[in-house]
């Protein structure tokens, strides 16, 4: 019994601890925080890009490319990417031509393009709305034949479908 006692604490403290430091770095980052969502039968769980990371993926590519997160979720990514190119002056419509968003779920496609309106005042919504899509990247005829510049996502990691987003970004640009 009491080896089974401390066992149980062990884990107990173990959670706790993840659990706290999960809490505080969503606090910190004041992430948008999603419920999880019903999608096709199955629990989706949106899991955010923290600053740091889109950064570093932002600082391998020349900020006159054309952008493209294939499944960017509530925009973090392509939000970070506007205010970077905002900061560097460009207009906000070229920065428009510049980014593509793709999302298999309409609630978080809608989020992305009123963040990004929030930001780009002076552009109509409907060419936002015409940027970020609520679709299947990866069976989505209807961008399948698309190149872009680069390719930055944080890829959903269910099952192996990081793996064919990577495979679907290799093939769609040369930078990803």
């Amino acid at each position: 019994y009491y080896r089974w006692a401390k066992t149980l604490h062990k884990r107990r403290k173990w959670l706790i601890r993840n659990i706290y430091i999960s809490v505080v770095y969503e606090d910190r980052k004041k992430a948008i925080l999603s419920d999880k969502i019903k999608l096709k039968g199955k629990q989706k769980v949106d899991v955010y890009t923290p600053d740091s990371i889109i950064s570093k993926m932002f600082s391998y590519v020349e900020s006159s490319t054309c952008f493209c997160d294939p499944a960017c979720g509530t925009g973090n990514i392509l939000v970070f990417i506007t205010k970077e190119l905002l900061k560097k002056n460009v207009a906000q419509k070229e920065i428009i031509d510049r980014i593509y968003g793709y999302e298999i779920d309409n609630n978080s496609v809608t989020i992305c393009i009123d963040r990004l309106k929030q930001l780009l005042p002076d552009i109509d919504k409907s060419l936002i709305e015409n940027k970020i899509k609520c679709l299947n990247t990866l069976n989505d005829l209807s961008i399948q034949n698309k190149k872009y510049d680069a390719i930055v996502m944080n890829p959903p990691y269910e099952k192996d479908l990081h793996k064919e987003f990577m495979l679907w970004a290799q093939k769609h640009s040369d930078k990803f």
